[in-house]
């Protein structure tokens, strides 16, 4: 049995519990370790990378720009808030921007919006079908400009991120 082929085995074996990030890693753990070239031809649905032949591409679950604002610090009126105490102290609520220095948000931290973004019926966060490329507005620091997300978006793609 070769784990290129039959991974779901040890999806099955661990299943994905929504807020364990044990899980996610080892998610993308099993994805990576298929073949190279496997995933030629799969566009990542947020930053919109497509590896050319013999390269490994990522999935959206991988992405290194999937960092996004903190549910649990949204008005209660937000279609993606959350209610209840943080459960991690480690979370980007914690984090400090090094752009413009506040705390609350990193740099790539990636805002809640209906365009890119849309909440299962459990309660998770999934990303939109056909959501467009991102700009300056999916972004959470103010200082972020459309300069800055070409720079990230060329590190995603060199694979210096």
């Amino acid at each position: 049995m070769s784990p290129y082929t039959h991974y779901g085995v040890l999806y099955a074996l661990y299943p994905l519990c929504p807020s364990c990030r044990l899980h996610v890693s080892l998610l993308c753990f099993i994805l990576s370790i298929r073949a190279p070239g496997a995933l030629h031809g799969m566009i990542c649905n947020l930053c919109k990378f497509e590896p050319r032949e013999g390269e490994m591409g990522h999935h959206s679950r991988c992405c290194p720009l999937r960092g996004v604002e903190s549910r649990r610090s949204l008005p209660s009126d937000n279609p993606f808030s959350l209610r209840g105490p943080f459960v991690s102290q480690y979370r980007v609520h914690r984090a400090q921007c090094q752009f413009c220095g506040l705390i609350g948000h990193t740099g790539k931290t990636l805002k809640l919006v209906p365009t890119r973004w849309a909440v299962l019926s459990t309660g998770q966060l999934v990303l939109a079908h056909n959501s467009p490329s991102l700009t300056k507005a999916d972004f959470m620091c103010c200082f972020v400009s459309e300069d800055t997300v070409r720079l990230l978006l060329s590190r995603v793609y060199d694979g210096s991120m």
